[in-house]
């Protein structure tokens, strides 16, 4: 009899995780692509992931299965017989990946390392599934032999920031190495794939290439001069000592740290900060307390958000140089360093929010840590 119970609260709550999942595509889901309408963002993943953890990959492949299949009927219908394949396909991929992670070690960080390998199985399976696939069904004449053709080059684009961060997060190369790859996989692609880039195209290409990295390279010089005169007249040593003197609790420390941060990336490269400021706030941190994964993090978010800050961002200086490349291209206002620090603004807001969470919870930057 507790047995039957059992059997039957497992299938009450399993419909009722299908029936949310359908609940949340009605309220939230709309096409990625235009072109592609059954492309389609929803959360109808998160209740099916809720069933698998609780009820093993089994039970979360038969919650994908019941969910696309309604849902390609209903407010899906747009979608067709593709996008219900296109569902249980990658969901399918993720629940088996994620359940059987979590299978292995049921905790918070076992949930967390499922979800991250879960998706990152289900991009993999879904970059060879709209390579071999959705070019036949984003056009809508199927013979046209070009237009398939054009599809699948573009498919070919989207594996760039596949092979970025697939070979940093795979340890293949590092985050130089990686912009090397890509740009060459980027001259592949226009080169043989597009056809745009000719051969005598390439000397101006190297020209623009080399005056873009020599205005970077005189930004970081000029930086990394700047650092060795703080060390040489002893005003690391002095900023050392006032930081020890004021800073006896730790959530003060860490508000210190993003100020000092935020205002030397608006002046000094991401190397020379780190030069400079981390053999410093390093011995205060592990004296107050602060796990160094910890601090690593929120220095590396303070770093990157250097990079995007007026009037020394690097990567402001990049975006121009680029837009200069296509100002002959598209009739848009030439843009300079006070447009660009104008336009920056609500994306420089938006990750000091971020950085705050991260710097005063401290979850978000352990919660890989076995043993923490």
């Amino acid at each position: 009899m507790a047995m039957k119970s059992e059997k039957i609260r497992k299938l009450v709550t399993m419909a009722m995780l299908a029936a949310l999942s359908i609940v949340l595509v009605y309220v939230v889901h709309f096409p990625i692509f235009p072109a592609a309408p059954f492309l389609e963002y929803d959360p109808a993943d998160i209740p099916i992931l809720i069933g698998t953890f609780a009820y093993g990959p089994v039970a979360g492949i038969i919650l994908t299965v019941v969910v696309s299949v309604i849902q390609g009927m209903t407010v899906s219908a747009s979608s067709g017989f593709m996008g219900i394949a296109m569902h249980i396909f990658a969901t399918s991929i993720l629940v088996l990946v994620a359940g059987n992670i979590y299978r292995l070690k049921h905790t918070k960080k076992g949930a967390v390392i499922a979800l991250i390998c879960g998706v990152a199985a289900m991009t993999a399976g879904m970059v060879v599934f709209n390579y071999f696939i959705t070019p036949y069904f984003i056009t809508p004449d199927i013979a046209d032999a070009a237009a398939v053709a054009a599809n699948r080059d573009f498919v070919k684009t989207l594996l760039v920031p596949v092979i970025i961060l697939g070979g940093i997060y795979g340890s293949i190369f590092t985050p130089t190495e990686a912009a090397a790859v890509s740009v060459v996989y980027g001259l592949v692609v226009g080169v043989f794939i597009y056809r745009e880039v000719k051969m005598k195209d390439m000397i101006d290409i190297l020209v623009d290439s080399g005056k873009t990295t020599g205005g970077i390279m005189l930004i970081i010089g000029a930086a990394t001069l700047f650092s060795y005169v703080c060390t040489v007249f002893g005003i690391a040593q002095a900023a050392q000592a006032l930081l020890l003197e004021i800073s006896g609790n730790k959530y003060i420390f860490l508000l210190i740290v993003n100020v000092i941060f935020l205002i030397a990336g608006c002046f000094v490269d991401a190397n020379s900060a780190m030069y400079i400021f981390i053999p410093i706030m390093y011995p205060v941190a592990t004296q107050l307390g602060i796990d160094p994964v910890h601090f690593g993090v929120i220095a590396t978010v303070n770093l990157a958000i250097g990079q995007v800050t007026p009037p020394v961002g690097v990567n402001l200086f990049v975006a121009i140089g680029v837009s200069e490349k296509l100002q002959g291209l598209r009739d848009k206002p030439k843009v300079t360093i006070v447009s660009m620090s104008k336009a920056v603004w609500p994306q420089i807001v938006a990750c000091i929010i971020a950085l705050l969470l991260i710097t005063y919870v401290p979850w978000f930057s352990t919660v890989l840590l076995f043993g923490k």
